[in-house]
């Protein structure tokens, strides 16, 4: 009895590792959902650099507590170019801070966070480029479909002409476009970094911790030259700020992980997903309403998200890397017990 239940336990077990690149990755979703519900709503008592400030800020508390807590090695980079990887790193997520609380705050959390998912177009162009990640056939099919369904639940105007989608100040709706598709150009980018930093063996804390620390000071500067610096005047607004720190870690790291266990186009597909959260969540605590276009989109997400899911048999980059250089060794062993019959 006791070795029927060790087995059906390591087999559950073992089911689960098989599919956590899926969990981890829907789990950012969410972390990042919750950052974006959170910087929405002190969008209308901070400016966008304060905002990106207290979140660096948020970060690095985040990092230094979980360094102490898990003392992982150091120092994080061992040679110069994980070093270079890494500052990118930092400079990429900062930029891609700051855009996202801005198209946050200038359009609406829904329509900002579909449109910057374009970047899972942008990761498969990466993949192949930078990582030569071959294209496949579940690739050419999930891919159009998140984005088609992405680009329904942003409505562009230039489309969609509808009083019913038209925008109170069409100039600043703009401007949000403009920096969600920088952040899926920034967020593309980090996807790409993130799995050869993976190969280099850094502990994804001190990517974190590095971003906080460039993004602390980069808008803290920002903040000081515009003059729009100033200090949370409740308990209630340094829990907000402090709890959109820790969230947005916690979707970085998460994000980390999942590419970790997969492959960044795989990764981008299953979080598409988040666009479908942050239209539920502004639906339920700030009372804005999805047009049904958005439901056709956040559809199409969905089918997107459990089609990747489904085709788990597809291997990592770095496992078919293994299983070619097993074959090779095989083929060559198969020669030489040839040659020595012979």
């Amino acid at each position: 009895m006791a070795e029927k239940f060790s087995s059906t336990s390591l087999s559950y077990l073992d089911n689960i590792k098989k599919h956590l690149e899926f969990i981890f990755a829907l789990c950012s979703a969410l972390a990042y959902t919750i950052s974006d519900m959170i910087a929405y709503d002190l969008g209308g008592i901070f400016h966008p650099f304060l905002i990106s400030a207290w979140l660096s800020f948020g970060m690095i508390i985040v990092c230094i507590a979980s360094i102490l807590l898990l003392r992982p090695t150091f120092p994080p980079t061992k040679t110069f170019n994980s070093a270079i990887l890494v500052t990118l790193n930092a400079h990429l997520s900062v930029f891609s801070v700051l855009c996202v609380i801005s198209a946050n705050i200038y359009s609406n959390p829904g329509d900002a966070t579909a449109i910057s998912y374009v970047s899972t177009i942008f990761t498969a162009v990466l993949g192949v480029i930078v990582l030569r990640d071959p294209c496949r056939i579940s690739d050419a099919i999930f891919v159009p479909l998140s984005f088609a369904g992405v680009f329904v639940i942003a409505r562009p105007e230039f489309l969609f002409h509808n009083e019913e989608l038209a925008h109170d100040n069409e100039r600043t709706y703009l401007l949000g476009v403009i920096l969600a598709l920088c952040v899926a150009g920034a967020e593309a980018c980090v996807l790409v970094l993130y799995s050869l930093i993976a190969s280099h063996e850094l502990h994804p804390l001190f990517l974190v911790l590095s971003s906080g620390l460039l993004g602390v000071t980069v808008n803290t500067l920002l903040c000081f030259l515009f003059n729009v610096w100033r200090f949370p005047s409740s308990f209630l607004q340094y829990f907000k700020l402090a709890l959109l720190g820790l969230s947005w870690s916690c979707g970085i790291l998460l994000a980390f992980l999942a590419v970790k266990e997969g492959r960044p186009t795989r990764v981008a597909i299953l979080m598409t997903s988040h666009p479908v959260f942050v239209y539920i969540g502004q639906y339920i605590f700030f009372d804005i309403y999805v047009h049904w276009l958005g439901y056709i989109g956040a559809i199409c997400i969905i089918i997107a998200c459990i089609g990747t899911g489904m085709l788990k048999q597809e291997t990592p980059i770095n496992d078919e890397l293994q299983d070619e250089s097993k074959v090779r060794t095989e083929e060559e062993a198969r020669i030489l017990l040839h040659e020595k019959d012979g």
